[in-house]
């Protein structure tokens, strides 16, 4: 639940973020204005340490990087460098490319270094932006201080940017574009007063069909000769082809959409798509009719000149403007091509900054139920959070659920899946008795696991369905399943029994966002109430086995002592008395008893570690004569072929913490190194201030047979050792490191192993 929350208040900055640059790139119509405050928002967002936005010329095959932040001030200096590896994979793919760490790999891959006099990146983001199907340029983020410094959020964030970014330049270049083409018409005084008043229409247009109207009438009255203006609408595939405006002989027709794919005229439709420019037959219209696949409608007059502009947004043909004269030949010039084409422009602009006004309204719109939606949500996790009482839960959702909807009847039903019955604990407007699973809209959601949202006609979509009615009549009803794991254990549902029509989709997503995390919060008191119950046996168990452990102590040490004090005893008496025979085996069975004595003790110690029962007993004392001691108990277990020797610093400090703890870790990991190690030597070695978290360091370090990565994962597991080979050949119960190992974390340390097979190991 946190997570949603947390993933829910993320979104919510993030359409804010996305909101906020796209209002203030709303207002900037300069390029380089656009480009120097998406950079520096951009920096602001993931206070990255260098941040550049970078333009593709395609011509000269040039990256223009046009801004640059770094060392904390936005550079006003401008580069241009060839493309690079990194350039030329994004063109390839248009995807991101991100490295988050091993920054060696990444820059040997792209042939890149770090410039002399800066800080290394240690994490790396790249996002292409760009309208149509080539790229306009990229964005760069790096992080000096950090690895890992961006996630998937970061990716789709900046490419949110990167998309809204390359919309505004679009509309600036459009902008621009159009501020050129009216300096041009300013010089042509016959055109001015055309453009003008077509550009004056527009801009009081923000519905599409009213751009397209405006144009088309104020076309057919600039071209009163022509025969017929049309403006045809076309999708990428020429599926369908649609002529928004039509109007032959001064009559407006409204014809049906036509599929142009396949068929002859397409090559006259795709030759305007792939060329992207004005095309004028003002003769020869039997041969233009063969090259392109256009005909003569039965019982119209043949065409004998034709003008068609291609309407351009961002990089793709949308449509175009199409003029037929039926009178003459050489009906259209180069200055009418001119004007069309500026007029098309024109429109081109308009119906882009209509499309995007209307997207700005939807956006706004959906961030408006979106916020509203998000606020009822947070409303409802927060609450859950804190709950984690099963029943007062189910009560908490269901009135979160009737103040947010004020529903005339709202439910929160249960699925038994044991007795496969529906129970309604939470239940408002209406007395809910349990069902069958079933029985009922309820069962129809437990089984589909799908939300049902139904606004009218009821009854017959509950006939439909096979569903039979419960209670009182709702003329609205949605519902949605309470899903845990993939498996549906219950149903939300709120009801209108006055109107119809009383819930919509964001009602649906609402409702089912309140159920999903309502489904988390019912699993999570689930699993409390079980980790109560498992906490309690567990405490429990953990009584009995301290019991246990305490008792056969004393049962087992007692004996194993009576065994080796009496054998020994013998042993001395039987000296003379008794063959040497039987003499070896006393000394067997005092060795035996030890062994299995010592076991039992190691054994026991562990218990109590696990226990919590093992007391530190701290003190001041030195340390060079408790290592002079575990030395020389060492001593007699070290191999003839082995040099045992300490290795410690003059002026070595008094230190705190419990002697007889470090005694025990200690002479466990000389035995161990003497035990595993036939030649060569073994060094204790002790090191002060050897790091910032480990102000006392001591090793054990040997030239022992040594152990493989595998065997190194697992030495300080409890009943481990290398393999059945070496438990064969060295004995031993597999505890004493891990017993040296919580040891060692209970002093407020740790115990750390290095090893290398045929090499050594050392313990640390």
């Amino acid at each position: 639940t946190q997570r949603l929350l947390q993933e829910t208040e993320q979104r919510a900055q993030e359409l804010a973020t996305i909101n906020s640059v796209q209002e203030a790139m709303v207002s900037k119509l300069d390029m380089q204005s656009i480009y120097n405050l998406v950079g520096l928002r951009i920096q602001s967002i993931f206070e990255a340490s260098v941040v550049t936005v970078s333009v593709y010329d395609y011509d000269r095959e040039i990256n223009r990087i046009v801004f640059v932040y770094e060392a904390g001030e936005h550079i006003q200096e401008h580069l241009e460098i060839p493309f690079t590896l990194i350039d030329k994979e994004l063109m390839q793919t248009g995807a991101p490319i991100m490295a988050r760490e091993d920054m060696a790999s990444f820059q040997e891959k792209y042939d890149i270094g770090t410039i002399p006099g800066t800080q290394p990146a240690q994490s790396i983001l790249i996002v292409p932006f760009g309208t149509g199907d080539q790229l306009e340029g990229c964005f760069s983020l790096q992080d000096t201080g950090r690895q890992n410094a961006y996630g998937e959020r970061d990716v789709h964030l900046l490419q949110t940017l990167a998309n809204s970014m390359g919309i505004a330049l679009e509309s600036a270049r459009l902008f621009d574009e159009t501020q050129r083409l009216l300096k041009e018409t300013e010089e042509r005084n016959a055109e001015l007063a055309i453009i003008n008043s077509v550009q004056a229409g527009l801009v009081a247009q923000i519905e599409l069909q009213g751009i397209y109207n405006l144009v088309g009438e104020k076309v057919a009255k600039i071209f009163p000769e022509a025969h017929s203006v049309s403006i045809i609408m076309i999708d990428s595939n020429l599926n369908i082809g649609q002529a928004i405006y039509s109007i032959e002989k001064g009559q407006r027709f409204y014809p049906e959409p036509r599929h142009y794919a396949g068929k002859p005229i397409e090559r006259f439709i795709s030759h305007l798509i792939r060329t992207k420019e004005t095309l004028i037959i003002n003769e020869n219209m039997d041969k233009a009719r063969a090259k392109f696949g256009m005909f003569t409608v039965e019982g119209t007059e043949p065409t004998k000149s034709m003008i068609a502009v291609p309407m351009i947004v961002g990089d793709e043909v949308k449509g175009f403007v199409w003029l037929h004269d039926v009178e003459k030949e050489f009906a259209f010039s180069e200055a009418d091509a001119r004007l069309l084409t500026t007029i098309t422009n024109a429109m081109s602009v308009a119906l882009e900054n209509a499309r995007l006004f209307n997207e700005t309204q939807r956006l706004l719109k959906e961030t408006e139920a979106r916020n509203a939606e998000l606020s009822a949500v947070s409303t409802v996790s927060q609450a859950l959070v804190a709950e984690p009482e099963l029943e007062n839960l189910i009560q908490l959702i269901g009135d979160q659920m009737r103040d947010i909807f004020q529903a005339d009847i709202v439910y929160l039903a249960l699925l038994d899946p044991e007795s496969q019955m529906i129970r309604f604990p939470y239940q408002h407007g209406e007395e809910f008795r349990p069902l069958s699973l079933g029985e009922g809209l309820t069962s129809k959601i437990l089984e589909s696991g799908e939300p049902l949202l139904i606004n009218e006609g009821i009854a017959e979509r509950r006939t439909e369905m096979g569903a039979t009615q419960l209670g009182l009549a709702a003329r609205s009803y949605l519902g949605v399943p309470i899903n845990v794991g993939g498996t549906s254990i219950g149903v939300l549902s709120v009801q209108s029994t006055e109107r119809e029509g009383a819930f919509d989709q964001a009602s649906l997503n609402l409702l089912t966002t309140i159920a999903a995390n309502a489904g988390a919060a019912i699993e999570n008191a689930r699993l409390f109430l079980e980790a109560q119950e498992a906490k309690r046996i567990a405490d429990q168990a953990n009584e009995a086995k301290s019991t246990f452990l305490a008792n056969m102590s004393h049962e087992l040490r007692t004996p194993l002592n009576a065994i080796i004090g009496f054998t020994r005893i013998v042993k001395r008496k039987a000296d003379g008395a008794l063959p040497e025979k039987q003499i070896d085996n006393l000394r067997k069975v005092q060795s035996s008893a030890e062994h299995l004595l010592g076991l039992i003790n190691t054994i026991l110690d562990l218990a109590k570690i696990e226990a919590g029962r093992v007391d530190v007993v701290a003190e001041e004392f030195e340390l060079p004569p408790l290592i002079d001691l575990c030395v020389t108990t060492a001593q007699p277990l070290v191999a003839s072929k082995v040099k045992l020797t300490q290795s410690l610093p003059a002026d070595l400090p008094p230190i705190y913490s419990d002697r007889d703890k470090i005694k025990q870790i200690l002479l466990n990991l000389l035995s161990n190194a003497a035990k595993f190690t036939h030649e060569g030597e073994i060094t204790l070695t002790v090191r002060v201030g050897a790091l910032r978290e480990a102000p006392l360091q001591i090793s054990v370090i040997d030239t022992g047979i040594g152990m493989t990565e595998e065997q190194l994962e697992r030495v300080f597991e409890e009943f481990q050792q290398g393999d059945v080979t070496t438990t064969r050949l060295y004995g031993g119960t597999g505890l004493g490191l891990p017993i040296s190992k919580q040891l060692a974390q209970l002093l407020g340390g740790d115990l750390t192993a290095e090893s290398e097979e045929g090499i050594g190991s050392t313990f640390r």
